[in-house]
């Protein structure tokens, strides 16, 4: 079982299953909602996902809703519109971010020009489905 929490803890939440994929985002978008070079995140089926606590929301682009905590700015989780039944949570928010090992890179063209990777994972232009 994962679990989970924002800094402050106002928002735990636990995973009673295995993520269906865990990755690594270079995007733009997911670096600035992290404030870091990369974003890590286990998608995870929805009806074996429950939070506890409330997030604020923002719709950040045309394919989906970021969720942060309103007290800490946590960033949490991220809904994406085209898979209704999935939620993506960020690893580093997990209790035990060590079980879950991601197995690509998406959106790696538009990664950070001096973060080079050394792992040999796959590296992909976009975000596979």
């Amino acid at each position: 079982m994962l679990t989970g929490q924002c800094l402050c803890g106002e928002i735990t939440y636990r995973v009673k299953g295995e993520p269906t994929r865990v990755s690594y985002c270079h995007c733009v978008e997911c670096r600035r909602f992290t404030g870091s070079a990369v974003l890590i995140g286990a998608l995870v089926n929805r009806n074996v996902f429950e939070m506890n606590g409330n997030t604020m929301q923002y719709r950040s682009s045309l394919q989906g809703i970021r969720h942060f905590c309103g007290n800490c700015g946590s960033s949490m989780f991220y809904e994406f519109d085209n898979y209704p039944d999935r939620i993506e949570i960020l690893v580093g928010t997990m209790d035990n971010a060590d079980t879950v090992i991601p197995t690509f890179h998406g959106f790696y063209s538009e990664r950070i020009g001096w973060f080079d990777v050394a792992d040999t994972l796959p590296r992909w232009h976009t975000m596979p489905s």
